[in-house]
């Protein structure tokens, strides 16, 4: 019988070949431990970090957060750090928002990564039903917190400034109170009497006079002189002064 030797042609090929094999798949493990892309929580992290940034306030408590993004998403490993920007003409941020995410080397790639806004502040809310005109003060309101992220008008945070303040409509328990909700309190009635306040050169003279129109604090009106029956016009500057201004 006749052998075969191990130095063989045959013999050397099949060890060929098997090196060949165990060495690309040894350099495909390798690979695989240094894939070229750049990680998506590296990304949305680096848009939770921005909008935390833009969006910090002293009293405020932010929250964000970033669905999850697209895993077929694939963008080059970014060799630098991570750009973050607002895209054009957006100034800030609401519930709903977009942070831009880019990288510039070594192959440059741009992401826009939606991100959901939560920030919660102490506000003014209505301790109780209020109806519309009411005068409000400090026992109409309590401070809780709120979520104020879609709140688009000036919402209140201090009693202050609830001062001369009356509400254009009614309110249930718990409404966040905003200027929207709110009138400057007409401190003059129409019809009634008023003192007239003229300076000139340094003297003060008063006359008495019938208001011919409500007014709230520094607004004008007009105002009937009581003694000429002249009608002039002024600023109001309390309950029962109203001021004309030369």
């Amino acid at each position: 019988m006749r052998r075969t030797s191990s130095n063989s042609p045959r013999s050397h090929g099949f060890l060929t070949a098997f090196a060949v094999v165990f060495a690309f798949g040894w350099l495909n493990i390798g690979t695989a431990h240094a894939e070229p892309w750049h990680s998506l929580d590296d990304i949305a992290a680096a848009a939770v970090k921005h909008a935390q940034t833009k969006l910090a306030m002293p009293g405020a408590r932010v929250k964000t957060s970033v669905k999850s993004l697209d895993t077929r998403l694939k963008l080059r490993r970014c060799q630098h750090a991570l750009q973050t920007f607002l895209p054009d003409h957006v100034t800030e941020l609401r519930r709903n928002a977009t942070v831009g995410v880019r990288c510039t080397a070594p192959k440059p790639w741009k992401l826009y990564v939606p991100v959901q806004v939560a920030i919660y502040r102490p506000v003014l809310v209505a301790n109780r039903p209020l109806g519309r005109g009411a005068v409000l003060s400090a026992a109409d309101v309590r401070t809780d917190e709120r979520d104020v992220a879609t709140v688009r008008s000036a919402y209140l945070t201090d009693v202050l400034q609830l001062d001369g303040k009356v509400l254009r409509r009614s309110l249930a328990e718990g409404t966040l109170i905003t200027i929207d909700h709110l009138n400057e309190e007409r401190i003059v009635k129409r019809g009634q009497s008023v003192t007239l306040l003229v300076n000139r050169g340094g003297l003060q003279v008063r006359m008495a006079g019938t208001a011919l129109s409500d007014g709230t604090i520094n607004q004008r009106i007009q105002v009937e002189n009581h003694s000429s029956k002249r009608v002039v016009e002024g600023v109001v500057r309390s309950q029962q002064l109203v001021e004309v201004v030369m």
